[in-house]
């Protein structure tokens, strides 16, 4: 009887376990990503920077993005795809995003350029 409790718990904790790790996958909402982004703020290295005062990213439906977020500034248009929160640039100038923030008005993206770590805090252009 004292085996039977005993497994009976044990197969107890081990669903109640494995239904507390599989939870919703949350995805980004691209309806709210698509459209015309500004800086508004940045941060190289976890420190302010005006270098990137004109830094914009567009992202449209047909999966493709204009920037110049990029070595030179030039305004380049890339392919991306969205896996997650990751937004992935492709093509000549390859770039993970990561969104830490999206809401109606703001993006907040997280990346690494050159071994330097940047924060870009965007605003959606009107």
């Amino acid at each position: 009887m004292k085996v039977l409790k005993t497994l009976s718990f044990s197969i107890f904790i081990a669903v109640v376990s494995f239904s507390a790790c599989t939870s919703d996958v949350e995805t980004l909402d691209t309806n709210m990503l698509y459209g015309h982004w500004t800086i508004k703020s940045a941060q190289r290295d976890g420190r302010p920077t005006e270098t990137l005062a004109s830094t914009f990213f567009k992202f449209s439906k047909d999966g493709n993005m204009v920037t110049n977020f990029n070595l030179d500034g030039n305004e380049i248009t890339e392919a991306f795809e969205i896996e997650g929160f990751i937004i992935k640039q492709k093509g000549d100038t390859e770039l993970n995003f990561s969104v830490e923030k999206l809401e109606e008005n703001q993006l907040v993206l997280l990346t690494k350029l050159m071994k330097h770590d940047f924060t870009l805090n965007l605003e959606k252009a009107h």
